[in-house]
């Protein structure tokens, strides 16, 4: 039988009904449209293929729904293809984006941010030394496993899907396009400020990359730290210099957060951006979504409150997804680290 397109007309015809439920279910339970948990169909998958615990991007091909999105899992050499309804999440098939191997065991991409634009999905890695758990690397005896680990989180990957090798369950019916680019961490090397931090250990307030946007052809990547009196960091690059051989022009914008916050993640929003912030450390720390419009006007637009998970342990955003504009605003989902699939969590955000 032949394989059904994701965004077959008698799938769509079922959204409807669907929908209806998922409202009635949230009057009962006495929960807002802004206040709305999503499931997940299906099985995320973080490192080893097993349940994703730690989903950091997510990006979408299109405003309407059903939506063609990418998620990667910081653990994970891969990307997984969901498919967004307005109510639910479909996890489909994993892509592989890196092969990056030390003594026979698989290094981490450390990918923290998904963005989409003009037909390609992109996924930044850290661009970070790796975290030393329990300080059980020592910086002159591991050196090499030190190196290994931070070229294989030093990649900006480009996928390309074609819509139409989606099936409903979001399966692939032709292998997708991956290409790699190392090109990011020497241009980072070459700025007056961000050198300082490139290869200092994430302890202490060393260089971290959480969220990717790509526009107007330029590539933005927000930086969770290092966190500066002058701001957070969100470094800037046309995109022809990381998959061709155009001209940089970098340009460095600092983001007034708040003490101690850095940029979670960063999505492109109408004419300009949505930045989630959170702590730069794992301190305790606020977290709020703000807009940008990519120079020098920066508005907070909404505190967040705590999260919890059933168990009642706090659980902190880690990306955000604008999902559509309605009478009240805007709809983003957020997604959680450390909460298995995410945890979906829809959210409004008034004009």
């Amino acid at each position: 039988m032949a394989a059904v397109s994701w965004f077959s007309p008698r799938f769509r015809s079922s959204l409807g009904a669907f929908v209806a439920a998922a409202m009635l279910l949230a009057a009962a339970s006495g929960l807002a449209d802004s206040d709305l948990s999503w499931p997940v169909k299906g099985k995320l998958r973080g490192r080893g293929n097993k349940a994703s615990l730690n989903l950091s991007g997510i990006a979408c091909d299109r405003a309407e729904f059903p939506k063609l999105c990418l998620v990667i899992d910081d653990e994970s050499q891969n990307a997984q293809v969901v498919i967004v309804r307005d109510g639910e999440l479909m996890a489909g098939q994993t892509i592989p984006l890196i092969h990056d191997s030390l003594d026979g065991k698989p290094l981490e991409l450390d990918g923290e941010g998904v963005a989409f634009a003009d037909g390609f999905f992109y996924v930044i890695g850290s661009h970070g030394r790796s975290r030393n758990k329990k300080d059980k690397l020592d910086p002159v005896r591991d050196a090499a496993k030190i190196a290994a680990r931070t070229r294989a989180s030093s990649q900006v990957i480009r996928i390309r899907i074609d819509p139409k090798s989606v099936t409903n369950k979001g399966d692939l019916t032709v292998t997708p396009e991956v290409d790699r680019s190392a090109r990011l961490r020497p241009l980072l090397l070459e700025n007056a400020i961000l050198k300082t931090y490139v290869d200092k250990p994430l302890s202490d307030n060393g260089l971290s990359i959480e969220g990717i946007a790509i526009r107007g052809n330029r590539l933005y990547a927000g930086l969770r730290t290092p966190t500066l009196d002058k701001g957070s960091p969100v470094f800037s690059i046309s995109l022809g210099a990381i998959f061709a051989r155009d001209p940089p022009n970098p340009q460095l914008h600092m983001l007034q957060l708040g003490a101690g916050r850095g940029i979670r993640d960063l999505a492109s929003d109408k004419d300009g951006f949505l930045v989630l912030a959170g702590p730069g450390s794992r301190k305790a720390g606020g977290f709020a979504i703000y807009r940008w419009d990519g120079k020098a006007t920066l508005t907070l637009v909404k505190d967040l409150p705590e999260f919890h998970d059933k168990d009642g342990v706090e659980i902190r955003p880690e990306a955000l997804l604008p999902l559509d504009a309605t009478a009240k605003g805007t709809r983003l989902l957020l997604l959680f680290d450390g909460s298995k699939d995410g945890a979906p969590h829809v959210i409004q955000l008034g004009e």
